[in-house]
């Protein structure tokens, strides 16, 4: 697995164990897709603002 979607996947799956937790010891209830969605989320804002503030930016044209 490379690193471009392995970094998101470690970000994600713990994301989404806390978010589940937080929500049981909250409201006593498991709230399995509106914290997929929140996670999911979450790892697109970061992956959005790591990739923009980076130095290396990939490029798809030829020159």
């Amino acid at each position: 697995m490379n690193l471009k979607l392995k970094r998101p996947l470690m970000l994600l799956i713990p994301l989404y164990i806390i978010l589940v937790l937080f929500d049981y010891n909250n409201y006593n209830q498991f709230k399995w897709i509106e914290n997929i969605i929140q996670s999911l989320f979450l790892v697109i804002f970061y992956e959005f603002f790591m990739w923009s503030f980076s130095t290396e930016k990939e490029s798809n044209s030829k020159h």
